[in-house]
Order: C-alpha cells, then structure tokens, then sequence
C-alpha cells in the first residue's frame, strides 16, 4: 500500500503519495507546478456535480497497470495518475471519477449484494418517478475492454467528462 501525505494542512481530504510528491524529478516538478490546479478542478467539479459527500477523499497517486483514475466507493476515494502531465486529460479524469462518485452517492449505482461483487444495480430513471433498475456483470477493462466501455456507468461517466470539461477549464483558467 502506498504511503500517503497530506497535500494541505487545512484540507482533510487531500492526499498525495511520496512517489508523486517527492521520488521522481520530472513528475515532483510537474506535481508541484500543477497541485493547485488539480484541487481546484476536484473543488469544481464536486460543486457543479453537486456531491454532497464529506467524507470522499481525493488521492493524486502512481496507479499501477493502464487505469488513469479509479473511484472506490467502499473507502469514499478517488484516486488519479497525473503521469500523463497533460491538464486537460487529468481534468477530464477527475470529472468522471466524480461522476462515478455521484452515481453511488445518488443511488444510481450499487453493489447488488445477491451476486456477490460481480454484479451491481444501474438505475436508470425514465422521468415521471419511474425508474428501472438492472443488474448488470461489472467488468474491468484487463477483463473485456469492449464490455467494460459499454458499461452504462462508464458511459454516463464519459458523458459527464463532456458535458463539463469546458465548464471546469474555464473556471481553473489554464
């Protein structure tokens, strides 16, 4: 597990690990120059989302394997690799992490405990107070990347990130 500081001392709910903060040359010096503006666009988008949880926590992180961003809805964290060092990119990747956050947070998306972790209920509302709930296998995109695209929480997440992207830049004014 890696090891975890805190980015600001009056902030309770920013991390970054010692590999990003301190180990690498290039990727500190691009952490160092870029934090302020990472934590801007979490802010932003949290509050143009309207979540509401205050007790999710955002962790700027190496992430092992070709993921860029993950949301862990159990620990309340999302979490982003900025080894990309492209702004927008990582921007875009917060704002879907934050979508997944709200779809858990919203009710939208949820483990289905009768399956056993390998299934989870999408709701999708259809307006007028209906709404329809399917159980749907969870892939991961080692497992079947076409499956894990079409997934319809990762679809609604992708739509967020193009919905907003521009609205965020804006405000962070890169």
């Amino acid at each position: 597990m890696p090891k975890y500081v805190p980015i600001k001392e009056d902030r309770k709910d920013l991390f970054v690990t010692g590999s990003v903060n301190r180990d690498h040359e290039k990727l500190r010096e691009f952490y160092h120059k870029n934090v302020d503006t990472f934590i801007k666009a979490y802010d932003v988008t949290k509050k143009i989302l309207k979540l509401k949880s205050d007790k999710l926590n955002f962790f700027i992180r190496n992430i092992r394997g070709n993921t860029i961003g993950f949301y862990a809805d159990g620990r309340k964290e999302i979490s982003i690799d900025i080894r990309s060092k492209n702004i927008k990119s990582i921007v875009s990747t917060i704002i879907h992490e934050c979508q997944h956050a709200l779809q858990y947070e919203t009710g939208m998306l949820r483990l289905d405990a009768k399956k056993k972790g390998l299934y989870y209920i999408w709701k999708q509302n259809k307006g007028l107070d209906v709404a329809i709930e399917t159980s749907i296998r969870k892939y991961k995109p080692s497992q079947n990347k076409e499956k894990y695209m079409n997934l319809p929480w990762e679809i609604d997440a992708r739509n967020a990130e193009k919905k907003y992207i521009d609205q965020v830049m804006k405000q962070l004014k890169v």
